[in-house]
Parts: C-alpha cells; sequence; structure tokens
C-alpha cells in the first residue's frame, strides 16, 4: 500500500508526497490484491480488503501500517471484498463490507469496536457492487449506504431499515 498526502492549495496544481509504503508481503498479514481501504481514526484501524483468490478477506492494520494480526470475514466471502464504509454513531457503529456477487451483492456486517460478524443483508437487486459510502441524502434527514450497482447505476438503502433488519440497535 502506498500512502500518499496531497495537497491542493487553490488556484495551483496538486502536489502528492509519498509518505510512506507498508503492507506485509508474507504471513497471515500479506496483502496481495487490495481492493479496497478504509479508516477509523477513533479506534486506530486501516480496513484492507484483500480479493485474491482463495484469500477473499479484511486485513486489520493500524493507521501508521502495522499488521495488527487480526483478519475479519475469512471464509465469509463467497466472492470478492470490495466496497468497505463505517456507520459512525459516536464510539459504536458498524463496518459494512460488500461481497461483490455477478448476481446479488451482500452486505455484510460487522461490529466497530471489536469486528466481529453481526449478520447479511441483501438488496432486491443490487449486484456487482465494487464501492460504497455511507451519507446523508439531501431532504430526506437519514443515513444511507449508496451501493454502486452494476458500474450502471447508484442504490440507496435505508442505514436504519439495514441496523433493523439485523436487529440492531438504530440509534
Amino acid at each position: 500500500v502506498k500512502h500518499f498526502r496531497l495537497t491542493w492549495p487553490l488556484g495551483e496544481k496538486g502536489k502528492a508526497e509519498l509518505v510512506r509504503v507498508f503492507g506485509d508481503t508474507a504471513g497471515e498479514g500479506v496483502l496481495t490484491t487490495v481492493e479496497s481501504i478504509a479508516a477509523d481514526p477513533l479506534y486506530d484501524r486501516l480496513l484492507i480488503a484483500d480479493e485474491t483468490q482463495g484469500v477473499q478477506n479484511i486485513k486489520v492494520y493500524t493507521l501508521d501500517g502495522r499488521f495488527t494480526g487480526q483478519v475479519v470475514g475469512a471464509g465469509l466471502f463467497v466472492a470478492e471484498p470490495e466496497g468497505i464504509a463505517l456507520i459512525a454513531r459516536g464510539q459504536v457503529g458498524w463496518w459494512i463490507a460488500t461481497d461483490q456477487r455477478k448476481d446479488r451483492t451482500f452486505f455484510h456486517v460487522f461490529a466497530r469496536r471489536d469486528l466481529r460478524y453481526l449478520g447479511s443483508v441483501r438488496g432486491e437487486m443490487t449486484a456487482n457492487t465494487d464501492g460504497i459510502t455511507v451519507g446523508e441524502m439531501e431532504g430526506v434527514g437519514e443515513t444511507r449506504l449508496f451501493a454502486v450497482h452494476d458500474d450502471r447505476a447508484v442504490v440507496a438503502f435505508s442505514v436504519d431499515l439495514l441496523l433493523r433488519a439485523l436487529q440492531l440497535p438504530v440509534s
């Protein structure tokens, strides 16, 4: 993984400065085919999806690039782990990671604090999802999970409904 610092002063060309290169090249923390990376500064974590066939998991690194020894979702992903997004509610919350299946995407949910698997949900038609993010939709007043559908569209899911489907607290 290459970590860059980007600066883009108003009216000037942007600059990229290489901060560090990290990632294990052997052992349990090896990174082979990195797809998505998400950070959680509160818990000093980087979640890094490795989509290599036969590996298909998420490795947990610290923000300064050290492997923690923790692997999330090993044996859970049928296809490729792709998008990773955090639903943060103060110090609690949930990580969502997509299982990018061609016919239907599964959204696996993990506890923010200890990264334990809590369950999975899927939409009625969303498939082949590469990226996801969590945010607000103007005029809706509720947090949404936005997911790419087959490189052609974006679907917005209600985070509250997703949490209720797994019997997790909404607030």
